[in-house]
C-alpha cells in the first residue's frame, strides 16, 4: 500500500524547499494502515509500505512497532518500498522491526526534481544505501513500478556512481560497490520474495537460469555500467531471449 508521494509529495517534517507551506501528502490515513497491517499481521501476509519522507516513517515505524507487540513482525521480511528520506535515528528501529528496503535509482531520473523541491542536503541524503547497509539492513533491488519500469542497470549505475542522468553528484560517500549492488538485483531481490533457496545465486540445486550479458558489472568502468545489456536469457533450460547482435 501507498503512505506518502514521491518526488513531489515524499511526507517530511520539514517543509519543501520551494513551497514553505507544503510537507507532502500523506495518500492513506494513519488509521488504514494500522488496519490494514492488523489484518495482514493476523492472516500472516506480508506487507510492503510505499514510504519516502521522514515523516512517512515516523507513521509507518510507529504503527508497525504496536502491529509488532501484538505478533511480532520479525523475520517474516516485511518491506518498505523506496525508503529514500530516513532520518539516523529511524534506521535502528526500521533494524529492530526486521523489515528490508526495497531501493530503486529513481534519483537517477529525479534527482534534479528532488533538488528543487526538498533541497539540496535532503537531494543528497536520499535513498542512503551505505547507511543502511552499514546498520544492517538488507536492500533489495528493484525497477519500480509501470509508471517507471527502468533498466536494472540504471539502477545499479546511481548505486554505484550515484549521478543522476543529467550528471549531478548526489550523496557520493552513499555509493555502493558494484558486487554489493549487483547482490541487491539477485540474491537479495529473491531473499524478499523467501526464494532464496532456488533463486538469486547460481549454486547446485538452485535453478540455473541466467543472463549473458554485453559486459561484466563487476570489472566494467562504473560509467558503463548503465549501458549493459542483456545479450541472452537463459530460463528453464530454455533460451527465451536473444540479441540480434548476439
Amino acid at each position: 500500500m501507498t503512505l506518502d508521494g514521491g518526488s513531489t509529495g515524499a511526507l517530511f517534517t520539514q517543509p519543501y524547499a520551494n513551497n514553505k507551506e507544503f510537507y507532502g501528502v500523506q495518500v492513506n490515513t494513519t488509521e488504514f494502515l494500522r488496519d490494514i497491517s492488523d489484518l495482514a499481521n493476523e492472516n500472516g501476509w506480508r506487507m510492503s509500505v510505499h514510504c519516502n519522507g521522514d515523516k512517512a516513517f515516523d507513521i509507518l515505524l510507529s504503527t508497525w512497532e504496536a502491529i509488532n507487540k501484538k505478533k511480532s513482525i520479525v523475520g517474516r521480511r516485511w518491506t518498505v518500498e523506496h525508503g529514500k528520506n530516513i532520518r539516523p535515528d529511524q534506521i535502528a528501529r526500521v533494524k529492530a522491526l526486521g523489515l528490508i528496503v526495497t531501493i530503486q535509482a529513481a534519483p537517477y531520473v529525479k534527482g534534479e526534481t528532488y533538488m528543487t523541491n526538498f533541497g539540496r542536503e535532503r537531494a543528497e541524503q536520499s535513498s542512503p544505501t551505505r547507511d543502511y547497509l552499514k546498520n544492517g539492513i538488507i536492500l533489495a533491488g528493484g525497477s519500480d513500478w509501470l509508471t517507471n519500469p527502468l533498466n536494472p542497470f540504471l539502477h545499479m549505475y546511481f548505486a554505484v556512481a550515484r549521478k543522476t542522468k543529467a550528471g549531478t553528484l548526489l550523496g557520493p560517500e552513499q555509493a555502493l560497490t558494484p558486487a554489493e549492488a549487483l547482490a541487491m538485483h539477485t540474491k537479495y531481490a529473491a531473499y524478499v520474495m523467501f526464494e532464496e533457496d532456488t533463486k538469486g545465486t547460481l549454486a547446485p540445486g538452485k535453478l540455473a537460469d541466467v543472463t549473458v550479458l554485453s559486459e561484466n558489472p563487476l570489472t566494467a568502468p562504473v560509467e558503463r555500467i548503465k549501458d549493459i545489456k542483456a545479450l541472452m536469457t537463459i530460463a528453464g533450460g530454455e533460451v527465451v531471449y536473444q540479441a540480434k547482435e548476439f
